[in-house]
């Protein structure tokens, strides 16, 4: 087996992975959500004190180079935002869609499953 490739799991044990992602998902979701909004506060104190301690550095004739500091600041700052940000999206409006649907799929597949299965005759 090749080291890139992934153990294949059965149906039913990648069911109940998801399944326990999910209760932990929920269960965590205030305290991500907490985390989230700190890691903000903190990337754009970061992003501002970085810039705060920069200015004085550049010369007043260096133009070209006070707007690359500031394209780096803000690419910087810019991407751990919008990954903050889609974290907080994420746990706050509950976009584990699709896991549910797969779950609740799985099951009414079981049930259907267990409900088709061919009965004796009766004698």
């Amino acid at each position: 087996m090749s080291p890139l490739r992934l153990k294949r799991v059965s149906d039913e044990d990648y069911i109940e992975q998801v399944r326990r992602s999910m209760k932990l998902c929920s269960r965590l979701r205030v305290w991500v959500l907490a985390l989230s909004i700190a890691v903000l506060a903190l990337v754009v104190s970061v992003g501002i004190g970085w810039f705060q301690f920069l200015w004085p550095l550049v010369p007043a004739n260096a133009g070209g180079l006070v707007f690359l500091t500031g394209v780096l600041i803000g690419l910087g700052t810019g991407h751990a935002l919008t990954s903050t940000i889609h974290g907080i999206f994420y746990f706050v409006f509950d976009f584990q869609r699709t896991e549910r649907l797969l779950v609740q799929y799985h099951d009414l597949f079981a049930e259907l499953r267990r409900l088709s299965t061919p009965r004796e005759p009766i004698e």
